[in-house]
């Protein structure tokens, strides 16, 4: 369970990284 949710955590990251690169910050001034 806790695997499953470090997994999540780590995907919602990664696709707001991606996110940062290609332009739209949402999470980045």
């Amino acid at each position: 369970m806790y695997l499953n949710i470090t997994t999540n955590f780590i995907d919602i990251i990664i696709a707001v990284f991606i996110d940062w690169i290609i332009g739209d910050p949402y999470w980045f001034p």
